[in-house]
């Protein structure tokens, strides 16, 4: 029994580093159950993906029950120039789009709950700042401060959320020009009480305005998500902010094709509203990754429901897998990037 094991731990592949799933993972085998230990460093999910697919590989070959013991290690990771990163957060996503309307704070919100489900500390910035939508998402929070004027963000689908819709009442418009809403956001990001994070997502703004600039500019980030739809409109505005992007030196983890396709209810077949390959294509030539395609989703639609954070509210749910699927992709990219060694070493100043 334990040669198959070792067979089936050794022919598989984590799928993030390309190596042998045998390198992260050891196995006991004892009161009739496999316990398997297997040490990460990102969020996997044991109730689906590739990881559910080896344990009922195991639980098939040996007939015994696999019991996963998962221990997470998620390193500091690299941020763009000579930004220095907070001691505190580990990773930083900008989730972006070029436009409004592509379904980019629902995302945002949904990744962040997915990784938190799965083990990780995640916060979430709502940085749009004219529009923010995380209140709705996450529910309704009166903001606090600590002692040394700290903000204390809405802790809700074990994720830490500060968003400006805490911070003012949600009625009132802001009517602020760009300096103003850059700096507000950049206190929003300097003075909250986060504590340890390993991922901390960051909602910007649609568009190449002042605010994501400036964010760029003084943000220390990991990388970059950007949520699109396949129409060429969609596509126009994304290659903008993929410009930005590159400009600002702030690595591009890859693109999201958001409302790709709905699921007919009858058949079940997936109907793609634009060519399939649109995306792809599109992404290939941008040299980005392709992180995968989400469908028109009536579940996260339905305002009735309250259920738009759906991992959070139905974490078992199609679209809800479909993506945690994403996130652990995005996690697992994340984890093969350059390490932060100026954890490590602090500032370093050369004698003459």
């Amino acid at each position: 029994m334990k040669k198959q094991i070792n067979t089936l731990l050794k022919e598989t592949t984590e799928p993030a580093s390309g190596k042998s799933l045998a390198k992260f993972c050891n196995f006991q085998v004892h009161d009739n159950a496999i316990v398997l230990d297997c040490t990460f460093n990102y969020p996997v999910a044991i109730n689906h993906g590739w990881f559910k697919e080896i344990l009922d590989s195991i639980e098939k070959t040996c007939g015994l029950v696999v019991k996963p013991q998962i221990q997470l290690k998620i390193e500091h990771k690299a941020v763009q120039g000579n930004l220095q990163p907070p001691k505190n957060i580990k990773n930083t996503i900008a989730i972006l789009s070029g436009k409004g309307g592509v379904g980019k704070s629902t995302l945002c919100a949904n990744l962040a709950i997915a990784l938190a489900q799965n083990g990780a500390k995640v916060g979430l910035i709502d940085a749009d700042i004219y529009g923010p939508s995380q209140l709705s998402l996450f529910g309704d929070y009166q903001a606090k401060t600590t002692e040394d004027k700290k903000f204390i963000p809405h802790f809700q689908y074990g994720v830490k959320v500060l968003s400006m819709a805490h911070l003012v009442k949600q009625e009132d418009a802001l009517i602020w020009r760009g300096p103003m809403a850059s700096s507000a956001i950049m206190q929003m990001v300097n003075q909250c009480d986060f504590g340890e994070l390993d991922y901390l997502f960051i909602d910007f703004p649609p568009g190449t305005g002042d605010i994501p600039l400036s964010l760029m500019q003084k943000v220390p980030l990991t990388s970059a998500v950007l949520v699109s739809t396949a129409q060429q409109l969609a596509q126009d505005d994304v290659s903008r902010a993929i410009k930005m992007l590159e400009k600002m030196k702030v690595p591009i983890c890859g693109i999201i094709n958001n409302m790709a396709y709905y699921t007919c209810g009858q058949c079940t077949h997936q109907h793609y509203f634009m060519p399939k390959a649109t995306m792809r294509d599109f992404c290939e030539s941008q040299n980005i990754s392709y992180l995968g395609a989400l469908p028109l989703s009536h579940t996260i639609l339905n305002p009735e429901a309250d259920s738009s954070a759906i991992c959070g509210t139905s974490p078992m749910d199609q679209n809800a897998i479909e993506i945690g699927k994403i996130a652990m992709k995005i996690a697992g990219k994340l984890a093969q990037g350059p390490k932060e060694y100026r954890q490590l070493f602090g500032k370093v100043r050369l004698k003459s």
